[in-house]
């Protein structure tokens, strides 16, 4: 099969990185990544050496390649992306939560799973790239026919989806459950299912409940509408809530030209600030639009104890990291890489992957990373953060 893959470049403009199956031959094998990785933590960088240079940089990027030379749909990437996920599931339910600080878990794309003392919760966790907002991977993969989403053709199939047991096992270690906004890349039809299922706390927006409520989902009535107004106290974890969108405006063609046209009813955006261990950690989901509201909210929190030490941040809007970084310099994860999900089928026939990956990601951060200031983290990879202490693996 065909693959054309792309790195994204800021948020419009797609470079290609190379096509498909020509793509070089990994010189790592998904065993050697997985022995590098549990060697070498998210911080271990050599000073002396490019940040491009190290054997975990080496084992990320042939991540990348090996995606990018036997496309998102291979069984070797799908046995070791759930080998990554059983291992961070058996670490958050041994590792004993740290008695200062958060121990932060790196599962698929934007999710995360954070432990604190007394705490274990999550944020967009997902269980891969299972497009159907109100389907499973099994039920996706019954499909004989593309999706049309987003104005093309969309590979249905997923190789990259959880077991029943790893769902079961999610649900039984986390107490709370946060989700930014409904899109399949950041809500989970069949974690949030699973969750509700166990009495296990959901919070999300407006619309990603009534979505569920109106699908029958069961328990779907039970997910909770945070309060905007002031901080909340969800399951003993402390979080401030900004209701936020992802698209205030969309692209439509209009005279036979592409055009920003408003948005009358953008997907609800919830960004997140919680308080745990001792640190304040934002997840900003896909929200768009550091002005207007949103970038006085933000400027609030400056001087607080909610100013964020650490920011899960995604680039979706291309002044999202220079604003977190001048108002806060905080600690840095990048989100959103190799977000498998985004698969088109083009006018040929031909698949197209638009992912931003290890490597861009690498580059992108490469000062940050050097001053201590940034972690670029894979599957199934754990970090632990203290106030006023460099963050390490342990």
């Amino acid at each position: 099969m065909h693959w054309t893959v792309f790195a994204l470049a800021g948020i419009a403009a797609l470079a290609a990185i190379a096509p498909g199956p020509d793509y070089p031959e990994p010189k790592l094998s998904y065993s050697d990544i997985d022995a590098i990785l549990a060697k070498h933590g998210p911080l271990e960088y050599s000073a002396d050496a490019g940040i491009l240079e190290t054997d975990r940089a080496r084992a990320l990027m042939a991540i990348d390649r090996h995606i990018a030379h036997d496309g998102p749909l291979s069984d070797p990437l799908a046995a070791f992306y759930r080998g990554r996920i059983d291992n961070a599931l058996d670490a958050i339910e041994q590792v004993p939560a740290p008695d200062e600080g958060v121990m932060i878990w790196k599962m698929y794309s934007s999710g995360f799973v954070l432990s604190a003392k007394g705490i274990c919760f999550s944020v967009d966790v997902v269980e891969g790239p299972v497009q159907g907002e109100l389907a499973t991977a099994e039920q996706m993969n019954a499909r004989t026919e593309p999706m049309m989403a987003g104005g093309g053709r969309r590979v249905h199939q997923v190789k990259l989806y959880w077991t029943p047991e790893q769902r079961r096992k999610f649900a039984r270690l986390i107490d709370a459950h946060f989700v930014t906004h409904r899109h399949y890349d950041h809500a989970s039809f069949t974690l949030i299912r699973e969750l509700l299922a166990a009495g296990k706390i959901v919070v999300g927006p407006r619309d990603l409940k009534e979505l569920y409520v109106n699908a029958d989902m069961p328990n779907a009535e039970n997910i909770v509408l945070a309060d905007f107004a002031q901080p909340n106290t969800i399951a003993g974890v402390q979080v401030l809530v900004f209701p936020g969108f992802q698209d205030r405006y969309r692209i439509e063609e209009v005279d036979g030209e592409r055009r920003w046209v408003w948005n009358e009813n953008p997907p609800m955006n919830n960004v997140y600030v919680f308080r745990a261990g001792g640190l304040s950690i934002m997840h900003n989901g896909d929200c768009r639009g550091y002005d207007q509201e949103f970038y006085p909210w933000l400027v609030g929190l400056m001087h607080t104890e909610w100013q964020p030490d650490v920011c899960l941040l995604i680039e979706y809007f291309r002044d999202a990291r220079k604003t977190v970084q001048n108002l806060y310099d905080p600690f840095i994860i990048p989100c959103h890489e190799l977000e498998l999900g985004h698969v088109r089928i083009d006018d040929a026939g031909e698949m197209q992957l638009h992912v931003s990956g290890y490597t861009h990601r690498l580059h992108g951060y490469a000062e940050r990373i050097r001053e201590g200031r940034a972690a670029v983290m894979t599957w199934g990879e754990r970090l632990l953060v203290r106030p006023g202490r460099p963050p390490t693996k342990e």
